[in-house]
């Protein structure tokens, strides 16, 4: 059902059934989405527990959470107002020949198929925006310019050399007439479906609806704003935290960063405050390359140098291969630092740490060691890999997750980077410290935005006041923040359950813990909601301490 409301999502994990579709995103598709989900949960909610096995119990508890999720976040009516420079149609549709494999001609069908749909999928966005800006639901005028901008990039190219034809790669054995046939198609729907559709939607977005967009940021100001943030709280992090709690954790935690920094700061010879560190480490031309090459050929030893270390704290590793390369330019002026993509289920290709090489001034190498730990390993790759290669959880357990689980495993990893010594210099520690501090200024930036009435701009000064992140990335990370409203939240809170588990571990099993065999049980399941892994973990402390003791413990 989840892979039917998202075809473009199956496509990516590599189940290819749906290939041909679009997602339905009309009224009437949403209002028959949630009633199968409504539906499917009173039947999943009458499966007697008591008589399943543990793991039917714990896919039940999770297809709960799942749809749970999905009806809590229905407040947001999030379609109303979805203009995205991260993920909306303009980008992901670009990447979709990246997903959509092309086999055989078929292939060539479905994706011609896909192109065809693309100004009637357009056109139901447009509609939806009306019909929020109709009813006080707008999007901020910050991501309608975004958007806009990456639209007006995508439009540059024609259309035999836009990413939706670029991108599409035929199979070694086509002859090379075969494979003029087969791209001359796609530069036909391309030509005469999607880039005119997209132009359209460009107009609509510039001239009518920027008119339209909101210069108060925060979700608050929309209407049931502050519901929709207490659900984005729950959903995305699995407590019931006030923002104000949130926002005094954030505070807490830099302060606690912050003196850590200031040590290494002193260790390389700094005479004055936090800041004015931060300013000279910005400002050193050795801490940036001058080829995107060789950022990704820094993030390459890094991984390098993470994979090797893997066995001293983990007894199961991944199979699924990973490896780095440069974003995309027609994304990446928006974009964060990085992305992590899984591979798909047919292992049809590996997983993709993709690093942004925009503006090179901005990608500093003291970030970088950090950065690549929370992406690749011991941060995304191996707890997704890990969970993908486990065929006794079912497939809909392999793919959703909450994202304190995800993001706070990644943030937690940075951490245990430091422990195993991965990070190989001073100024890659303090990179590894001012990318702690930064998820705890997320904490007090999402908050402030859309609780406290922040502006955008407080946003930014705060960011650069308390972290050492280059100006463009406080810009964009700040955008991202105004359009997410708390996804940000998740990864120190996250991380902090992590922690408190592991400590909950050690003090209960003293001698008896090991820290291989913790990290694999977190693992195990999946990315399960953070309050079934606390459970998880009671159940396996419970089991470790009935054990008779070993030899020499």
């Amino acid at each position: 059902m989840l892979l039917e409301r998202s075809p473009q999502y199956a496509t990516y994990l590599g189940i290819r059934q749906h290939d041909q579709e679009l997602p339905d995103e009309s009224a009437h598709g949403r209002k028959l989405f949630f009633a199968r989900v409504r539906e499917l949960r009173r039947a999943v909610a009458a499966l007697p527990e008591l008589q399943l096995s543990e793991a039917s119990s714990i896919s039940r508890e999770v297809l709960l959470w799942s749809m749970d999720k999905r009806l809590a976040l229905r407040v947001c009516r999030r379609p109303l107002w979805s203009v995205d420079q991260l993920d909306g149609p303009q980008v992901w549709l670009a990447e979709l020949p990246r997903w959509h494999r092309i086999r055989s001609t078929a292939d060539v069908d479905t994706l011609v198929a896909r192109y065809n749909k693309v100004p009637a999928f357009l056109q139901t966005r447009r509609d939806n925006l009306k019909r929020g800006a109709d009813i006080g639901w707008v999007a901020p005028r910050i991501a309608v310019m975004r958007v806009v901008g990456q639209l007006d990039r995508l439009l540059q190219a024609e259309a035999a050399n836009s990413p939706f034809v670029r991108l599409a790669k035929f199979p070694a054995a086509w002859t090379a007439q075969q494979q003029q046939v087969q791209r001359q198609r796609l530069i036909d729907a391309v030509k005469t479906q999607v880039l005119p559709a997209f132009a359209k939607h460009k107009e609509f977005l510039g001239r009518f609806y920027l008119t339209q967009a909101r210069d108060v940021v925060g979700v608050r100001s929309k209407p049931d704003g502050r519901a929709c943030y207490h659900a984005q709280i729950r959903v995305v992090t699995g407590t019931d935290w006030a923002p104000e709690k949130l926002h005094k954790i954030g505070l807490d935690e830099l302060d606690r960063l912050r003196q850590q920094m200031m040590e290494i700061a002193r260790l390389e010879g700094a005479t004055g405050d936090l800041k004015q560190f931060f300013a000279t480490l910005r400002a050193r031309k050795d801490m940036y390359v001058a080829e995107p090459d060789a950022l990704v050929a820094a993030a390459q030893r890094a991984l390098d140098r993470a994979q090797s270390a893997l066995k001293r704290t983990f007894g199961r590793l991944p199979k699924t291969a990973i490896t780095v390369k440069a974003m995309d330019a027609y994304r990446a002026q928006d974009a964060p630092a990085a992305y992590y993509f899984e591979a798909p289920e047919d292992g049809s290709r590996p997983a993709i740490y993709y690093l942004n090489t925009n503006k090179l001034d901005a990608r500093p190498l003291y970030n970088l060691e950090a950065l690549t730990f929370h992406e690749a390993v011991p941060g995304h790759h191996l707890q997704i890999a890990l969970a993908r290669e486990q065929p006794a959880i079912p497939q809909f357990r392999r793919h959703e997750a909450q994202t304190a689980f995800v993001e706070g495993w990644a943030l937690y990893a940075e951490v245990l980077s430091d422990e195993l010594k991965l990070y190989s210099s001073n100024l890659s520690r303090f990179g590894y410290l001012n990318y702690q501090g930064w998820r705890a200024a997320r904490l007090v930036v999402d908050t402030g935005l859309h609780t406290l009435g922040w502006t955008r701009k407080q946003a930014i000064d705060f960011m650069l006041e308390n972290t050492a992140l280059s100006e463009e990335e406080a810009i964009n990370e700040v955008d991202r923040y105004i359009i997410w409203p708390g996804q940000a939240l998740a990864y120190l809170v996250g991380r902090l359950r992590f922690q408190a588990l592991r400590k909950k571990a050690q003090d209960a099993l003293g001698p008896r813990f090991s820290l291989s065999a913790f990290h694999d049980e977190v693992l195990r399941h999946g990315a399960v909601p953070m309050d079934l892994a606390e459970r998880l973990i009671d159940n396996w402390i419970a089991a470790q301490a009935s054990k008779e003791p070993q030899k020499g413990q």
